[in-house]
């Protein structure tokens, strides 16, 4: 297990992303993977002006590159997050949009496919 703590409930047929709080319920109440870094280690990045939103991109390829079926993103529109925030700098832009922009540019070199709120691995 990477620094990330990568939390597994009831299965990891799926990685839960979007608001952290809501991730972690939605992973919790119905099973999922999700991206649960240590405070401290936040902190630690933060103080040394490091983002940390490497983090949770590592962790979200780690779960990529071990192929899991389905990324879900939960209580968001990822349509309308990709569109409210993209061209916005980093700094501005909250992780889990973040991660969208990065899916939205990424996914398919990785077989993962669009569908609604979630990307799914093709066969």
């Amino acid at each position: 297990m990477d620094s990330a703590s990568e939390n597994k409930v009831k299965n990891n047929n799926r990685l839960v992303l979007g608001e952290r709080d809501a991730a972690v319920q939605e992973a919790r109440d119905h099973g999922g993977v999700f991206i649960d870094p240590n405070p401290g280690v936040l902190r630690t990045l933060q103080a040394a002006n490091i983002d940390p939103y490497l983090i949770y991109e590592k962790a979200m390829l780690d779960q990529i590159e071990a192929k899991i079926p389905r990324i879900d993103f939960v209580k968001a529109n990822v349509e309308d997050l990709f569109h409210a925030w993209k061209g916005k700098s980093d700094d501005q832009t909250p992780i889990h949009v973040r991660l969208i922009l990065w899916l939205k540019s990424n996914a398919s070199q990785y077989g993962y496919e669009q569908s609604g709120n979630s990307w799914v691995l093709k066969q």
